[in-house]
């Protein structure tokens, strides 16, 4: 599958948006990146991490928690498996 990089700019967008309406940290609940894009191959593990921290860093003023869908069974298949095991944590994604 062709690597689609549409969601950047909308991911860029969205942020864009949050930042600039004073009204997004009382009515967002959480940024999630999903679905499945992990199991869907969308992303990398790291990549996919790298993301995450990414945008939690970028919300962090407005304190929107940032998350991941995706099934169990693609971090045991691909997400943790294929990581150095300090690179991944459950914490790290807000996976429980």
């Amino acid at each position: 599958m062709p690597f689609d990089s549409k969601w950047m700019k909308r991911r860029d967008d969205l942020f864009s948006i949050l930042h600039s309406n004073p009204k997004a940290k009382f009515i967002t609940r959480v940024v999630q990146f999903g679905s499945e894009p992990l199991f869907d191959r969308a992303l990398e593990p790291s990549a996919l991490i790298a993301q995450v921290k990414s945008a939690k860093e970028k919300l962090a003023s407005l304190r929107i928690p940032v998350t991941v869908s995706d099934l169990a069974y693609s971090f045991k298949d691909v997400g943790i498996r294929n990581l150095p095991a300090n690179e991944f944590s459950t914490e790290q994604l807000q996976v429980r």
